[in-house]
């Protein structure tokens, strides 16, 4: 579910967009508020916001990965059950399956910087092309459209910068929707695909609008139109690029792949997008604001294309997967070769529950680690027996009237299977023709069919 919340998190932002701008029209009202005042007012309610999030923070805990390796093994324990024991309770369940893989860590209190830079630029060098594709692309069509919109608006369509906020509620809420919309396909379709498939749609729908802004069809209306559907692709892209760096580096290098791709992304998009489009505007000539247009439409195919030849497919993986911990080869290379081959293998197994809380000494330096999973951790096809047993067994116990869908799913816990799982399984025992359909959304057991008629 990374990919679902993740994107829903980050397209929040467009929350706030909204809300802003709606203050934005009583505030910047001169018969309101004084010219000189009603922008301030704007411009502080960041601050405010900004102070309350330092409050939130406070309460919101560290990753249990972070947590372990740092030494903190008794906090991570401690954090871990507490999410167990809410997945049951919210999931009517006795018991969670046991991981199937394991890692072995060594505990690091930190780790240079240096060794950080040096992994992700040596180790990964087409993850960093990758990562500067993404966020330059986003951060050009974004700072280039979105901060010069007021301009636009005033130069080509006549509206007043008070009432711009009018045409920025409907943008923001594209730009919400999409990754609202969207983020549950970036886990079951697929990293890969849906990156680079709302880049390069947003980026073929930039091109379309350009050349119809260029020959003068638009309206104000139409124009914000226009740029709701290209950005509600093009915002689900450009969130998922926060996404993709925080999963394809090693756990201790997230925060800073992050803060360096993001700074490097806006340094060359936004701080040239604004300066080129500024300019372009200011000439009042759509001709020159096309070719604009045409770039930033460029780049999003690019980072799009980049991402579909040489991306990284994350989704339902663990991270110690996409990336191994930098923790995790240090213990590999204290225990030697025979060890380290071992400690490579895609194993992934908790730690007994009398193990749990245990102290560990300074010298052990190699200790067990594995958060709580339950479907990523398992292969795609592993479970399929399981799931398609759990379905045959609710269908026969509600004979021969069967079950809703969604009822059934329900009855299965299909929601702890991941993306796509009921879906797979479902199908599957029809192949098998232990299922079959009954009457439209009705599923029943083959050996219940017989007795029904």
């Amino acid at each position: 579910m990374r990919g679902t919340v993740d994107l829903i998190i980050n397209g929040s932002f467009w929350l706030g967009t909204a809300m802003g701008a709606a203050l934005s029209i009583p505030l910047l009202n001169d018969s309101l508020f004084p010219v000189d005042v009603g922008w301030r007012l704007a411009f502080g309610l960041g601050a405010i916001l900004g102070f309350a999030i330092l409050l939130v923070r406070r309460n919101v805990p560290e990753s249990p990965r972070w947590m372990f390796i740092h030494g903190r093994a008794k906090e991570a324990e401690a954090l871990v059950d507490d999410i167990e024991r809410q997945v049951k309770e919210s999931a009517g369940v006795d018991e969670l399956k046991e991981p199937k893989k394991a890692i072995k860590v060594r505990e690091q209190q930190t780790i240079g910087f240096l060794t950080i830079a040096k992994t992700v630029f040596g180790a990964y060098p087409r993850r960093t092309v990758v990562g500067l594709s993404l966020f330059i692309g986003q951060a050009f069509l974004y700072n280039a459209v979105f901060f010069t919109y007021a301009l636009v608006l005033g130069t080509f369509y006549g509206v007043k910068p008070a009432a711009v906020g009018y045409y920025i509620i409907p943008f923001a809420i594209g730009n919400f929707l999409g990754p609202l919309v969207l983020g549950r396909l970036f886990d079951s379709v697929g990293r890969k695909p849906m990156i680079a498939g709302t880049y390069i749609v947003s980026g073929v729908l930039l091109i379309v609008t350009a050349f119809l802004f260029r020959a003068g069809v638009w309206s104000a209306e139409t124009q914000t139109a226009a740029w709701c559907v290209i950005f509600f692709f093009a915002s689900a892209g450009a969130s998922s690029a926060y996404l993709t760096v925080s999963e394809i580096f090693p756990m201790e290098t997230r925060a800073l792949a992050i803060a360096f791709f993001y700074a490097v992304g806006t340094a060359a998009g936004g701080i040239t997008g604004p300066l080129l489009f500024g300019k372009l505007v200011a000439s009042g000539d759509a001709g020159q604001v096309f070719w604009g247009y045409l770039l930033g439409a460029v780049l999003m195919i690019a980072g799009g294309i980049v991402q579909a030849v040489i991306g990284v497919e994350a989704a339902q993986k663990d991270l110690e997967e996409v990336a191994k911990p930098l923790s995790a080869e240090a213990a590999e290379g204290a225990e030697g070769a025979e060890d380290a081959e071992r400690a490579a293998e895609p194993r992934f197994e908790r730690s007994r529950r009398p193990e749990r809380g245990r102290r560990f000494g300074p010298s052990e330096a190699r200790v067990s680690y594995s958060p709580v999973q339950q479907s990523s951790s398992r292969g795609p096809d592993e479970d399929v027996d399981e799931e398609v047993d759990a379905i045959v067994a609710a269908l026969r116990e509600a004979g021969p009237e069967g079950l809703d869908r969604r009822v059934l799913g329900d009855r299965v816990l299909c929601r702890l299977w991941g993306p796509g799982r009921f879906r797979h399984a479902l199908s599957v025992a029809q192949q098998r023709e232990l299922v079959r359909p009954a009457t439209r959304g009705r599923y029943v057991a083959r050996q219940t069919v017989g007795s029904g008629r």
